[in-house]
């Protein structure tokens, strides 16, 4: 097992782990609290082999960027990259609740 993630939160971690996981890559959430009892979440590759293929889908479905999200959640207005399913900041399903920007864009 390899660290390769490590998230203020514990729904950050899990929604991270969920996507490593769609694209088969198993892992584990390991809960701990660093200086001062402060609590915080690494998601681990069960295979230390997946590690570089983790880091780099990770890499990919951190947007920084506002313009760069494709989609906007209808719960919460959050806008979210094309590769999440779930919204990254209240977990609700894309495809239940959600604007497309580029069908608003083409309306």
């Amino acid at each position: 097992m390899k660290a390769v993630l490590t998230a203020a939160s514990h729904s950050d971690a899990s929604l991270i782990r969920d996507a490593l996981e769609r694209r088969g890559i198993p892992t584990s959430l390991i809960e701990a609290r660093g200086y001062g009892g402060v609590p915080y979440t690494e998601v681990w590759v069960d295979r230390d082999e997946d590690s570089p293929r983790a880091v780099e889908a990770i890499r990919k479905l951190h947007v920084h960027d506002p313009n760069q999200c494709k989609w906007t959640c209808a719960d919460c207005a959050e806008g979210n990259p094309d590769a999440f399913e779930l919204c990254w900041k209240c977990g609700a399903s894309r495809r239940e609740k959600m604007t497309d920007r580029r069908m608003s864009a083409a309306g």
